[in-house]
This record gives structure tokens, C-alpha cells and sequence, in this order.
């Protein structure tokens, strides 16, 4: 129980920065809708598609389906991202957890990575909120004056309050080293791809 006080804590400290936090928030919303068309892999012609019980339409390029009474999109259809490489242990341990900590190198020199790290973390966290409700925050790996967020590593992790590192490599998969999650990527739409596979195993999408 300590991690998770340590936990809280870190999250009182993000609260001091709440007028930053809202700014990155509200950056992200915009670029949500912003990069959608640049990052879908090319769906064709054909908006509607299903996958088991879950009917897809496409709607301003993105892919809508009801989950739990809710519209709720993705950049991509189920078929397009269930053969990504995801480690069923890395994800019952975040299912298991009492709260994730997520956190990224804020160095990139590069706007179409940062936007797609603070996509994936914003959304990330909406589905950990919305169907497990745990407690998310965020953290980078280095100091930075656009972040106002705590400096965290792999260290801080633990089997309770596992760290989610999310970072461009030359691989794309989610993997468990130790207690630490790694989530890599080795461009913008495969990040987005990796997300979209989370998120369908966090609805239960995929079962």
C-alpha cells in the first residue's frame, strides 16, 4: 500500500499544475479530431462493418460502434489490429492494478509524435476511467517546460500502481518487463493502432 500512497501523492502534486493540465487536455481534443484523417489507415469505400456482436460505421473517418449504450470511436476496425503484438500478461496487469501512471519522453523534437503520445495517454485513460474506473496520471522521463508533470521511470513501478512507459522504438508492441509496461511504436499510426487494441480489449471488445 505504500506505492499507492505514493501514488496519490504524485497525483496532488499534478493537481498544482491544473491550469496546464487542462491546456494539454484541451490540445489533445483538438488533436484528436485534427490528425484522424492523417493517422486511419485507409478503410476503402465500404462505412459499415461488423465484429462479433459490435456493428461499425464510418463517421468522419473514424469508427463508431455502441459499447455499453455509448457511441465510442477508434482509428481502426478490430480486424486491422487484433494480430498486433500484446502481451496478455502486460494486459491483465493493468487490468488487476489499483491505478496506472503513464508516462513519456517529452523530448521528441518531432509535433506528430508528442500529439500522438498525448492522444494515446488522454485516451488510454478515458477507457481505464470509463470501464474499470482506475486511477490514471501522467509523468514524464525528463524535465520539461512544456509538461508539467512529474519525472518518473520504470523504478517507480509496481505490481499495484504499474508504470506505463509509451515511447517510439523499432518494434510495435506492448510488452511486461518487470512491473513496467512498455508500449512501442515505431511511428505515429502504429502508436494509434496499439492504442485502438488496448482500448478494445479494455470494452471488451476483445474478449
Amino acid at each position: 500500500m505504500k506505492k499507492f500512497r505514493h501514488f496519490k501523492q504524485v497525483e496532488q502534486k499534478e493537481q498544482k499544475s491544473k491550469s496546464g493540465l487542462y491546456l494539454s487536455i484541451f490540445l489533445a481534443v483538438i488533436m484528436i479530431g485534427g490528425i484522424g484523417g492523417i493517422f486511419l489507415s485507409n478503410p476503402g469505400t465500404t462505412s459499415d462493418y461488423s465484429f462479433g456482436k459490435y456493428d461499425f460505421k464510418n463517421v468522419n473517418n473514424y469508427w463508431v460502434t455502441t459499447i455499453n449504450k455509448k457511441d465510442t470511436s477508434f482509428y481502426f476496425l478490430p480486424q486491422q489490429v487484433e494480430s498486433l503484438s500484446i502481451s496478455s500478461t502486460a494486459f491483465e496487469r493493468i487490468k488487476n492494478s489499483q491505478g496506472v501512471m503513464i508516462i513519456f519522453d517529452p523530448g521528441h523534437n518531432s509535433t506528430k509524435k508528442l500529439q500522438a503520445l498525448d492522444v494515446f495517454r488522454f485516451e488510454i485513460a478515458n477507457a481505464l476511467v470509463t470501464s474499470y474506473n482506475k486511477q490514471v496520471a501522467f509523468g514524464i522521463t525528463t524535465n520539461s517546460s512544456a509538461y508539467t508533470l512529474p519525472i518518473l521511470n520504470c523504478n517507480n513501478s509496481s505490481f499495484y500502481v504499474p508504470i506505463m512507459l509509451v515511447d517510439f522504438e523499432n518494434e510495435t508492441a506492448v510488452s511486461l518487463i518487470n512491473d513496467c509496461i512498455i508500449v512501442s511504436a515505431i511511428d505515429e499510426s502504429s502508436l494509434l493502432s496499439l492504442m485502438d487494441n488496448l482500448k478494445y480489449r479494455i470494452y471488451g471488445v476483445f474478449e
